[in-house]
């Protein structure tokens, strides 16, 4: 239940915690390709304390300015939380005027959910 509260609040906080002084054009934004092999399945992904829901490939969604110190995946069916091991391309700042492009396949091995192929590319412009 915990869980769920706190993706629940994360899911909640991506949406409003944008000052409303900052103009959604120079926001750092978010790129996903991330390809979801478990049918049926819902998952989020969380960067920097904040989650978004895995949709499609073209969505582009604002993010935090800040360095990526931790992604998790996020089972919106169950709300099992899952760290991410995160490559030498994940470890980066990303800054105003950025694109974060996260990459990656969801799988499931084990009971452990996770992002096979995980990559990370920062551009500048949006």
């Amino acid at each position: 239940m915990n869980k769920f509260i706190v993706v629940l609040i994360g899911l909640m906080m991506s949406w409003v915690m944008y000052p409303a002084y900052a103009e959604d054009s120079i926001l750092p934004k978010l790129k996903m390709k991330i390809s979801n092999t478990l049918k049926n399945k819902h998952f989020a992904l969380c960067i920097a304390q904040n989650c978004y829901a895995i949709a499609s490939p073209s969505q582009v969604i604002n993010l935090e300015e800040g360095n990526i110190d931790s992604i998790v995946m996020a089972n919106m069916d169950n709300m099992q939380m899952y760290t991410q091991t995160l490559p030498p391309s994940c470890k980066i700042a990303v800054k105003n005027n950025q694109t974060l492009t996260v990459s990656g396949r969801v799988v499931a091995q084990n009971e452990n959910v996770y992002l096979n192929d995980l990559s990370c590319s920062v551009v500048d412009g949006v």
